[in-house]
């Protein structure tokens, strides 16, 4: 179709011509360099982490109820700041008279004269309140509030950022272990081939080739597996960072270098109870209930509330009659203030509600920071326990595959002179395989768990700076 195009280009328009015609159609029939890109995506743990949080729904909620909580609190505002006022008004009066005399002058009989009065006042005023100690603790209630949602968006960052990190951390290891498959089918039937050819020399019965085969079916179901795995990581770690679940993406793993000293857990837990979002977020929920306790309490007492005001005004008349003789036109302008004192004396049991209310959700914000402290020091000692497994299970790991390589090498060489049987033989296989296995799920789970360490210990995930 291009060719032919092109040629009823050249036909028709020359070769200058052509020549730019041709250029924008490779250009609209090829794909796009961002598409190009996005099929092609690499992405580091901290891309996956950007991407999950723009594109999170419940990171949204979060952020909207910080968006609520802020309007609280700027309403609040109104319980301390002054409110300023102005108003302009315009009263027209018409009045129609019919005398012979009117105002002292002659008229003919039957006369009607008509007037019109206009009065114009503009003034403003200023409402402050003096004395409201409700009002106040409202103000302060709304202001904790409002914090205590920044924290809980900030603890929600941190649960995405850790979910991601652990799909992350899959995808990793499914990748590996579909690797270390592969070179285990590849030994598998390599072993095959030598019991085969061995076989031909009459060096080895036939059921060795078909413990061989056995172990090569084996190997292949293995890989199978493992592929399996990894398609369905790729599409879970997709689905969290918004993208299309069957488009992998290729995975840059950077190894997090990992002090070797960490701290006793005593003084982790300290560190991690001043730090964690979610621990500021309990407390500030408490501190929030505390002044919701007090604005109840409060409310029944008298609030003082002080106005200043200021005023003019400036009638104008219009008619047949000089009215400069009768009246002195002068505008009028006042200004004034008051004090207003308000007692309640009964609120239909408002107040009393409130207060139980109150009362209640200050118990409940209390229990809520008690958990969240028994909920922390179990996760500081959970991720100091796990990074210690996870250390020791790469250095058994090194060592066991150390061992199982040269156990391989020694029953091969043994197999090949008859001094070993096939089933040793595709045992030290075995052995091997699981080895690198283990090896695999020890340098992904302590890289997961130096990540659940730093979440329990209120720092950022990418940087490791404090929260």
């Amino acid at each position: 179709m291009r060719e032919i195009m092109s040629w009823l280009l050249r036909r028709s328009l020359g070769r200058k011509a052509t020549a730019l015609l041709s250029l924008g159609l490779a250009l609209s029939l090829s794909p796009t360099a961002a598409s190009l890109a996005e099929e092609n995506a690499t992405l580091t743990l901290g891309a996956c982490i950007e991407l999950a949080l723009e594109r999170n729904n419940a990171l949204r909620q979060a952020a909207a109820e910080v968006q609520v909580a802020e309007g609280g609190y700027v309403r609040s505002w109104a319980n301390i700041l002054p409110t300023v006022g102005a108003s302009m008004s315009k009263r027209q009066q018409i009045f129609q008279q019919s005398s012979t005399y009117i105002g002292g002058i002659r008229f003919p009989l039957g006369t009607t004269v008509r007037q019109v009065s206009n009065d114009y006042s503009l003034g403003g005023s200023v409402n402050q309140s003096i004395f409201d100690p409700s009002g106040f603790s409202s103000w302060r209630q709304s202001k904790s509030s409002w914090k205590s949602a920044k924290e809980g968006l900030r603890s929600a960052e941190q649960d995405i950022e850790l979910a991601v990190t652990a799909l992350f951390y899959d995808v990793v290891k499914n990748e590996r272990l579909v690797e270390v498959s592969r070179e285990a089918h590849k030994l598998s039937k390599d072993q095959l081939a030598r019991s085969e050819a061995l076989l031909n020399l009459g060096a080895v019965p036939k059921a060795d080739v078909l413990e061989a085969r056995v172990a090569v079916s084996q190997s292949a179901r293995e890989l199978i597996g493992s592929e399996n795995a990894l398609v369905i990581s790729q599409g879970r770690l997709n689905l969290e960072i918004g993208q299309p679940v069957a488009r992998p993406a290729t995975l840059v793993y950077e190894p997090t270098m990992i002090p070797d000293d960490l701290p006793h857990p005593d003084g982790a837990l300290t560190e991690a109870l001043a730090r964690r979002p979610e621990m500021r977020q309990r407390r500030l929920a408490l501190d929030a209930a505390g002044h919701q306790k007090s604005a109840a309490r409060w409310a029944l007492w008298p609030t003082i509330r002080g106005s200043l005001f200021y005023g003019r005004s400036l009638p104008v008349f219009e008619g047949l009659i000089d009215f400069e003789s009768l009246h002195d036109l002068r505008s009028e302008a006042g200004w004034g203030y008051s004090l207003s004192l308000d007692v309640p004396i009964f609120d239909g049991l408002v107040t009393k509600g409130a207060k139980i209310s109150a009362a209640g959700n200050y118990q409940a914000s209390a229990e809520a920071l008690e958990q969240q402290t028994r909920t922390v020091e179990l996760a500081v000692r959970e991720a100091l326990l796990n990074m210690g497994a996870a250390r020791a299970s790469v250095e058994l790991s090194d060592e066991q595959i150390a061992s199982a390589s040269e156990n391989l090498r020694l029953r091969e060489a043994m197999y090949d002179h008859g001094a070993a049987t096939i089933l040793e033989l595709i045992q030290a296989q075995l052995d091997l395989t699981n080895a690198r296995y283990q090896a695999i799920l020890g340098e992904t789970a302590l890289q997961y768990a130096w990540k659940q360490y730093q979440k329990a210990m209120g720092l950022d995930l990418r940087t490791g700076e404090p929260l």
